[in-house]
């Protein structure tokens, strides 16, 4: 963390598919936040204490996924999306950014002043349009499938009962109709234990009888809407 020191812009490249998906991308809400931070440097005992407002970017090629946990709109005021939705050019120009500092410095040099002045009209904020706010909420409800899922899809019924199979099952159909990615069914099942405990009161099981006759793993108490 001693590296942030007079940093304001912080940069992740090309980062990987679970980067907003683990325990650790927490951080990122307390280094956009405003948080104060104490650093710590070897062979010193300096501790200067930093003001974590920084402005992050990150860059990837695949569709990433965020974990948060009761904290979305947190999350919904820090994220601003941009995708590149364009088709690639018929014609690659070699060296693009050098080409256009050669013949255009001055009005790049503008054109981010131009921006410069907006963020600062609006007191520092990265406004959205409507749009892109879309993106955004549908990021996070994607992130949050599976709550959404046993609200929508599940209910109590005191004589039905699941297994886990089915729900998996069921989940992925939910998933496609929405256009989301479907989770693996290992990182599925410890979710969904949590989400049908904390919404309908259920734990999961071991004795639920499936399509053959056998015991497997699923839910007492819980049927279909």
């Amino acid at each position: 963390m001693g590296g942030l020191l007079w940093r304001t812009l912080l940069y992740g490249a090309d980062v990987a598919p679970n980067f907003l998906n683990c325990c650790s991308a927490s951080v990122l809400k307390s280094l956009t936040g405003g948080d104060p931070m104490t650093l710590e440097f070897k062979s010193t005992n300096a501790r200067p204490e930093i003001i974590c407002a920084f402005n992050v970017i990150l860059t990837s090629n695949i569709h990433l996924r965020v974990r948060f946990q009761g904290d979305a709109d947190a999350w919904r005021r820090r994220l601003r999306i941009v995708r590149y939705e364009n088709p690639p050019p018929e014609k690659v120009v070699a060296d693009l950014s050098e080409t256009i500092l050669a013949g255009e410095a001055s009005g790049v040099l503008n054109w981010m002043l131009e921006g410069l002045n907006r963020v600062r009209n609006d007191g520092w904020r990265l406004g959205t349009t409507l749009r892109q706010q879309r993106i955004v909420d549908d990021l996070l409800s994607e992130c949050e499938a599976h709550v959404r899922f046993v609200r929508d899809c599940l209910r109590k019924d005191a004589t039905g009962s699941l297994t886990a199979d089915q729900v998996y099952e069921r989940f992925s159909d939910y998933c496609v109709r929405h256009g989301w990615d479907t989770m693996p069914k290992a990182h599925f099942t410890g979710l969904m234990e949590e989400a049908v405990r904390r919404e309908l009161g259920a734990s999961r099981r071991n004795d639920i009888a499936g399509p053959n006759g056998k015991a497997q793993r699923g839910w007492k108490g819980v049927g279909w809407k």
